[in-house]
């Protein structure tokens, strides 16, 4: 983030001396960004030697197991959302397949919303309640209720009260209630935080005081997040909380991300000199640059969405804090994703969440971890995480294998030293080759410049893991960020970007060896000038903060440096993408994303990614004054004309307003684009506003395939239930052909059918609705069998799954496999709710090579 803001009153940070404002909600705010007016400032040397920079950190190798420990321990202080709450009290609820963390029998149980700590149940009649299974609900001891108590009425009045039960863990637990012949009971939580405790509350038992009938409520003929309160659930009153909660904590917004001279800025002029273009300068900046539009005109082709889920949110274990600074990378199985101040880790085949803490408990630290970064090294083939506390550490942690779910090594170091004493890092970037690991910084205080270290990655990434030698180059000329590459080719050397001024760019190259490296600059004029974004005007809410038009990453790819970032167009925020060809030191094309069609769209926030065949994706936000902010996607194919992408393409829609701030609220600060090391797809995690006034994270996996539309045909709809069929690609040379089932159940499961013809045979014994397929046998996904996911969706790889051995094999019952030029029906069959199965509709796929 250039510094964030604490949504919740996380531990306090140790930020400089920050003005404040007060917005509607009574947090506390600094100022907004300011303009920047400056001399031409410092400029480094064209060939600098680096300085080594002395550690004596201890390094660790630990477990997600470890991590896990710490996080139940640690107080929950996110989880207590007074900004979501907004006011209401708690219910009755069943929790989400995402959070469903301790039921005692089966997979449902009830939880307290928003850790209410008075909760009411009503009988019809008077019962002796016996008591319930009883644990804590979350993901960390630290918010569970610390005691129960229930207090039992009859007409009414108090008849007696339990003995209040202290064993509320992550175990489950007999609460023993014993309260005989009354009609409503009161369970009393002990308050963890801010006034709230969560507790999970399983098989309730009562006996009825007339008929002597014992009932056990074990809550299995629920779903996920059916809200029980108001519903008269098993003839009782489930009853809205009566706890008083403690929203006094004032969410602390940190720092925008620093300028110069140590200001905070959005409307920065971008460079030192005058440029040339069409359009004006924004602002006040210290670059008198004009943004010229580019070549763009929406003639680049555009990927296909393969998938895409949900990521982390305002609200999980860490993160507290607005903007999120958004960041994800794609490794062999797994997505790994870091937020202020959350990682979470998914796995990639069925954006399933493995792994979900706070970053303070990932690198065992109590303050700040926040800038989070996170890329996947192709060479190594191992995920790098990277945060700072805003200090003298900069948290640096490398995974022991491809799976993150796995061991980790984890070590901080003092950025603050030689030139640099005294100062703190702001805005940490992130790169990677096959040398180094690579970060630079802002780094503030008296005559602060920017710094780039240049990790030696060879220990880091062995067997046994270690730090490597650190160096560093220091009192660098301020370009907004510096962004090394995440190197996808070894071509000797390492490359980092930066502008320079709104015409021209510096390409740093960081030459070995690894122990001692030097640093050369090579200066890159490019066709169209530019200037920073204004804010943009969002549905509902005041204007989104664009930042300053400083680049948002960079990758090495083909003999091309890439990048990207925010720039003003028309008046309106649009991406600017570069590529630069390093053998020339020039720029090789140069294009603008911006709303060709309304004319009224503001594009920013945004990162690239290139694959091998040279395809590149770009995603980031868009909004303007008539929609919420979403994510979007773009790109183009390497034989497109060059400076083209797609016309842009919103895959995640807003959903409400966002108030979090006043003035430019802050959004972003970044967000990653990143290429798949198993099949040259591209992925992205963009942010978008949620219902609720928070921010929220979508994943999305892209690829470049053929047209499939005309190969495709839909027919039978045998159902009203809205389930549905879609396969993402008909080329069976795409690496892989997805189907995807939607619309279904979450936690129920389901398989793909097929057959050679159609047909139709209505319900059949045990179904609901139309199975539309025909031919002589019909085959069945069975070794490929799943379960629905939160969203409703399964999905089924036909050629790299388990039915048949794989490769494109069909089920036994057809033999074969899928060939160029077949034809075949396809069906999903799945258990639903209210019906014992149902069918999706049915496509027929012509396939191709």
């Amino acid at each position: 983030m250039p510094r964030s803001v604490s949504f919740l009153a996380i531990l306090p940070l140790s930020l400089c001396s920050l003005a404040s404002a007060t917005p509607q909600d009574g947090a506390q705010v600094v100022p907004p960004p300011q303009s920047v007016t400056t001399t031409l400032p410092f400029e480094e040397p064209d060939f600098m030697v680096s300085e080594r920079v002395p550690h004596t950190r201890p390094g660790r190798v630990e477990t997600m197991e470890e991590v896990m420990r710490r996080e139940a321990l640690r107080v929950d202080k996110d989880f207590v959302n007074p900004r979501a709450r907004n006011g209401r009290q708690g219910s009755w609820r069943v929790p989400g397949i995402r959070r469903n963390y301790s039921p005692h029998s089966g997979k449902h149980y009830l939880f307290n919303k928003w850790g209410d700590t008075r909760m009411g149940i009503g009988f019809q009649e008077a019962v002796k309640v016996e008591g319930a299974y009883v644990a804590g609900h979350g993901p960390m001891g630290g918010s569970f209720a610390k005691s129960l108590q229930a207090i039992g009425y009859l007409n009414g009045v108090e008849v007696g009260r339990s003995q209040v039960h202290p064993e509320v863990g992550m175990d489950h637990t007999w609460f023993a209630i014993d309260l005989d012949a009354v009609d409503r009971i009161e369970i009393v939580a002990g308050a963890a935080y801010g006034g709230a405790g969560w507790y999970a509350l399983d098989d309730l038992a009562f006996t009825s005081s007339r008929t002597g009938r014992r009932e056990v409520l074990d809550f299995e003929d629920l779903t996920y997040e059916d809200v029980i309160t108001g519903s008269g659930y098993a003839g009782l009153t489930w009853e809205t909380g009566t706890g008083v909660f403690d929203d006094e904590i004032d969410p602390i917004y940190m720092t925008p991300p620093l300028n110069l001279n140590g200001t905070t800025g959005t409307g920065n002029g971008p460079g030192l000199g005058s440029g040339s273009g069409s359009g004006s300068g924004s602002g006040s900046g210290w670059g008198a640059g004009q943004a010229g539009g580019g070549t763009y005109s929406g003639n680049g082709t555009l990927p296909v969405l393969l998938k895409k889920f949900q990521g982390p949110k305002l609200g999980d274990p860490g993160a507290g804090y607005v903007p999120p600074d958004t960041c994800g990378s794609v490794g062999i199985n797994h997505f790994v994703a870091v937020v202020n101040m959350n990682i979470s880790i998914y796995e990639k085949a069925t954006g399933t969440r493995v792994f979900n803490s706070s970053l303070q408990s990932f690198f065992g630290v109590g303050g700040s971890a926040g800038d989070p970064r996170v890329v996947f090294d192709p060479d190594s083939q191992r995920f790098i995480v990277l945060a700072t506390d805003f200090n003298n550490d900069i948290f640096l942690a490398v995974s022991s294998t491809s799976d993150p779910t796995g061991s980790w090594f984890k070590t901080s170091f003092n950025p603050a030293q030689g030139g640099d004493a005294g100062k703190w890092p702001d805005y940490p970037t992130l790169g990677v080759d096959a040398r180094w690991i690579m970060t630079a910084s802002y780094m503030v205080g008296s005559g602060s410049r920017m710094t780039l270290f240049a990790i030696e990655k060879a220990p880091l990434v062995a067997t046994t893991q270690s730090m490597g030698v650190i160096s560093a180059f220091r009192n660098l000329s301020w370009e907004g960020a510096i962004q090394p590459c995440v190197h996808l080719d070894d071509v000797g050397v390492a490359y980092a970007v930066s502008w320079r001024t709104s015409n021209q760019f510096r390409i740093r190259t960081l030459n070995p060896p690894a122990t001692a490296p030097t640093l050369a600059s090579n200066y890159i004029p490019v066709s169209k000038s530019w200037s920073s974004p204004p804010s943009a005007p969002v549905l509902g809410s005041p204007n989104l903060d664009t930042l300053d038009g400083r680049l948002m990453n960079a990758v090495f790819q083909g003999g091309s440096v890439w990048t990207t970032h925010s720039v003003k167009v028309n008046n309106r925020a649009a991406c600017r993408f570069y590529e630069f060809d390093v053998a020339t030191m020039t720029e090789a094309q140069l294009g603008t994303v911006r709303d060709t069609v309304n004319q009224s769209l503001y594009y920013f926030n945004p990162s690239i990614a290139v694959n091998s065949k040279g395809h590149a994706v770009l995603g980031g936000t868009s909004c303007d004054s008539s929609q919420y902010a979403g994510a979007f996607y773009t790109g183009r194919l390497a034989s497109d004309p060059l400076g083209e992408m797609a016309e842009p393409v919103e895959y995640k829609p807003g959903q409400a307003a966002y108030n979090q701030g006043s003035s430019a609220q802050r959004w972003g600060d970044y967000s990653l684009t990143s290429v798949d090391p198993t099949d040259d797809t591209i992925w992205t995690m963009q942010e978008f506003a949620r219902t609720g006034n928070v921010w929220g994270n979508n994943i999305a996996q892209f690829d470049f395939v053929p047209d499939c539309s005309s190969n495709i045909t839909r027919y039978c709809d045998p159902s009203s239930l809205g389930t549905q069929i879609d396969v993402d690609t008909c080329s069976l040379g795409a690496g892989a052909v997805i189907f995807t089932y939607s619309g279904g159940t979450p936690g129920q499961f389901g398989y793909l059918l097929v057959g050679s013809g159609s047909g139709v045979i209505t319900n059949p014994p045990g179904a609901s609705g139309d199975l539309c397929l025909g031919g002589a046998a019909i085959g069945r996904y069975t070794a490929d069998l799943g379960v629905i996911d939160a969203g409703g969706f399964l999905t089924t790889d036909v050629i790299n799954g388990n039915t048949g051995g794989g490769s494109g094999q069909l089920p036994g019952t057809l033999g074969g496999s899928l060939t160029a030029g077949s034809t075949w029906n396809w069906q999903y069959w799945a258990r639903h709710t209210g019906v014992p199965s149902t069918f999706s509709d049915a496509i027929s796929v012509t396939f191709t090579n």
